[in-house]
C-alpha cells in the first residue's frame, strides 16, 4: 500500500509488537495494530503530539483512556463520522452491540449491518474501539487484526470472555478486571 500524500508515522511498542499510527499534520489518518511494511517516513520522536503518546502509554498499561474525536483525521461520510463519534464514547472495559452503536448514533438498530460496514473500514482502531463492538448473542464477531487480537485486547481492557469465543460471552457491568493479556 503506498503512503497518503504527506503522510508520516510512529511506532509505540505493546506486549504484542507494535501499533503504528499514521499522521497527516497532527491528525491521526490510520491506525495498524500491528505493524506492517509501509512507504511512508517515519515521524521524529520530536514532533510526535504528546497527547498521542500519553494516550498509547495509559492504554498499554491497563488505564481507561478515551480518544477524542479531534485527533481523527476526517472519516469518508457523516454516517461514518456518527458512527466513530459514538463509538468513542464506549468506555474502556466495556462492550457494546452493532444494533446499539447504531441507536447510540442516532439510528435504529436496524443498521447493525451497516454499522459493521463501518467497523471493517475502520481506519483507526484502538482510538475508535472497533474491538469493543460485538455482534447479536453477546457474540464476538469479526476484527480486521484478527480475533485473537480482539480477544487480548477485550481482556486486556478486563472484559471477561467466554473459554469458547465462538459461543455466546456473558458481558456483564461492570465487568471484572483481569490482569494485563495484552
Amino acid at each position: 500500500m503506498s503512503a497518503h500524500p504527506k503522510e508520516f508515522y510512529f511506532t509505540h511498542p505493546n506486549p504484542l509488537g507494535q501499533f503504528r499510527i499514521y499522521l497527516i499534520g497532527e491528525k491521526i489518518s490510520r491506525v495498524q495494530l500491528r505493524a506492517k511494511e509501509t512507504q511512508a517516513r517515519p515521524l521524529p520522536k520530536s514532533k510526535i503530539p504528546n497527547t498521542y503518546l500519553q494516550f498509547l502509554d495509559a492504554y498499554c498499561s491497563g488505564q481507561p483512556v478515551r480518544a477524542q474525536k479531534d485527533w481523527l483525521h476526517s472519516a469518508a461520510t457523516p454516517f461514518a463520522q456518527r458512527i466513530y463519534h459514538a463509538l468513542i464514547q464506549v468506555p474502556f472495559g466495556q462492550v457494546i452491540s452493532y444494533g446499539a452503536l447504531a441507536q447510540q448514533a442516532g439510528y435504529t438498530p436496524g443498521h447493525a449491518r451497516a454499522v459493521g460496514q463501518i467497523m471493517n473500514n475502520n481506519p483507526w482502531p484502538l482510538f475508535v474501539p472497533c474491538h469493543r463492538v460485538i455482534g447479536s448473542g453477546n457474540r464476538l464477531g469479526g476484527f480486521g487484526a484478527g480475533l485473537e487480537l480482539k480477544i487480548a485486547m477485550l481482556k486486556h481492557e478486563g472484559v471477561c470472555l467466554s473459554p469458547d469465543p465462538n459461543q455466546a460471552t456473558a458481558f456483564h457491568m461492570p465487568l471484572e478486571r483481569v490482569t494485563h493479556a495484552f
